[in-house]
């Protein structure tokens, strides 16, 4: 199981690594700044299809998410 916690420190390390606001991952995936600090601050869970975008965006993958 993925852990909440281990999974928003790692999109916002991720985020920061590849020197990205949260407005400009925000314009890449098509959504609001606010979105993406919901889901980084574990506020919101989304769809899956989201979620390969976004990974695919930040250069991830599942595996990274292993507990």
């Amino acid at each position: 199981m993925i852990d909440k916690e281990n999974m928003s420190f790692l999109l916002i390390a991720r985020r920061k690594n590849l020197n990205l606001t949260q407005l400009e991952l925000a314009n890449k995936l098509g959504v609001s700044q606010s979105r993406i600090s919901k889901i980084e601050n574990g506020k919101l869970i989304n769809d899956l299809p989201f979620w390969i975008t976004l990974l695919s965006v930040l250069n991830l993958d599942l595996k990274s998410f292993k507990s």
